[in-house]
């Protein structure tokens, strides 16, 4: 007897087997997530265990627009289900798990987003099996599905030159699945890179998604060991919309420096601030936003060009700024950053700057300089014309501007104070000036 009941068993676990990699029921799988994802689903081949349930060792889907790349791709998508329903139409999905997926979001040339964005979803998804007579198509095939993990996945985004833009590693999702299609559940990433130089880690938080509209809270994260919180919300269809918030609370500012790989030896002091972003997601065109930053007993060596200054003219203070007062307010409309407020203030001087920042990565701000008596009397030898009485009747300003790349910034500073027009790339006037001199051998050297 129980011999026969083991061998039922093994007929009935082969004939699932057999009816699983089927034609007709990998081509309702396919059907079944290319419903969910918006996109048509390619898929390698499968394998059903008891224990394993059925595995489709890969899963893919391509960019239109390049169809060489993939907007989404995973190493297998593992399906547990209650089989019995399966002879009825029904596919019922205990459990879905996509393995180390990677869901990539392409800039097009025409600025267009490309990613995978689930549609409103449906009950029933009609299916065409290869085959068979019109007469003998199911008309549909119900699909229910329980609960959603993914595991170990990752998000990049893409620009239009190829650059990345946006890095997510270790991102980990569990949801629940309920009668009507809505979820929700926790997600956690390990860790972000974004821009190659902000590098938040260990974020957690929760969603709900209700076919159209995706919502999250960001409950805890680092960044350069500050906290972090945020709202994410995202509306699908058309049109689509996303908003965005996030706070960040006494991030280091040595470690900001650190992580984007820029100059921190000596560097102190903390950072606060808040952003806020709208817009569509398909269209980083329509991009708007502020956000506010605020910075505390703060102490750093400044751009280039002004350490050179105070270097040439003796002033240490832009040699290394020790701020009482940091504050950058911006603006973010029409492909270009707005600075509406910049303030830096240490002990003798402030430094202020209002202009504009474009997402091509080129600047045109309106600076100025204000030294206040005692550091007027230090400098009375450049107090010449372009220097006017500022607001502040205990200070002087001199008006300059900066532009060129942000990566290498120009400035007339130097020609506003002497008089004298120079090349506006500071920085290589003054390397020459103050670099070390070359020892010479041989023939050459000095007797």
């Amino acid at each position: 007897m129980v011999g026969l009941i083991l061998g039922g068993l093994l007929l009935a676990l082969l004939g699932a087997n057999l009816y699983l990699q089927s034609e007709g029921v990998q081509s309702r799988i396919r059907q079944a997530a290319s419903d969910s994802l918006g996109a048509e689903v390619k898929t390698g081949g499968g394998s059903f265990s008891p224990w394993g349930g059925l595995v489709i060792r890969t899963l893919s889907v391509s960019n239109p627009d390049r169809p060489e790349q993939n907007l989404l791709s995973a190493d297998f998508l593992r399906l547990r289900f209650a089989v019995f329903p399966l002879l009825r139409g029904r596919l019922v999905i205990r459990k879905v798990v996509l393995g180390s997926p990677v869901f990539t979001v392409q800039q097009n040339q025409r600025g267009d987003l490309m990613a995978v964005v689930p549609p409103a979803p449906r009950q029933e998804i009609p299916v065409t099996v290869p085959g068979r007579t019109p007469d003998a198509q199911e008309k549909t095939f119900k699909v229910t599905i329980e609960r959603v993990q993914i595991e170990k996945g990752s998000i990049v985004f893409v620009d239009a030159g190829g650059r990345k833009i946006l890095r997510s590693e270790n991102v980990s999702v569990e949801a629940v699945v309920h009668d009507d299609r809505t979820s929700e559940g926790a997600f956690s990433i390990r860790e972000m890179e974004i821009f190659g130089a902000l590098k938040p880690r260990r974020m957690k938080g929760v969603f709900t998604w209700d076919g159209r509209v995706l919502k999250a809270s960001l409950r805890s994260g680092v960044l350069a060991e500050g906290a972090m919180e945020g709202l994410f919300q995202l509306t699908t269809g058309d049109p689509a919309s996303f908003i965005l918030s996030l706070s960040l609370q006494q991030a280091r500012l040595q470690k900001l420096a650190e992580d984007a790989g820029v100059r921190s030896e000596g560097m102190s002091g903390t950072l606060e601030g808040h952003i806020g972003l709208a817009g569509d997601p398909l269209h980083g065109n329509k991009l708007t936003g502020n956000a506010t930053v605020t910075t505390r007993s703060a102490e750093f060596v400044p751009v280039d060009f002004l350490v050179q200054f105070g270097q040439m003219f003796g002033v240490d203070e832009l040699q290394r700024l020790n701020l009482s007062e940091g504050l950058a307010e911006l603006r973010i409309a029409d492909e270009r950053v707005l600075i509406e407020i910049l303030r830096l203030q240490s002990e003798n001087l402030i430094l202020t700057g209002t202009g504009r920042v474009g997402f091509d990565g080129r600047l045109d701000v309106d600076a100025a300089l204000l030294v206040n008596k005692k550091l007027q009397s230090r400098l009375r030898a450049l107090m010449g014309r372009n220097f006017r009485a500022a607001e502040d009747p205990n200070y002087k300003q001199l008006d300059f501007k900066v532009f060129g790349a942000v990566s290498r910034p120009k400035t007339d500073l130097l020609e506003k104070l002497t008089g004298i027009k120079i090349d506006g790339n500071l920085g290589g006037l003054l390397q020459q000036f103050f670099r070390k001199p070359t020892r010479r051998t041989g023939d050459d050297a000095e007797p």
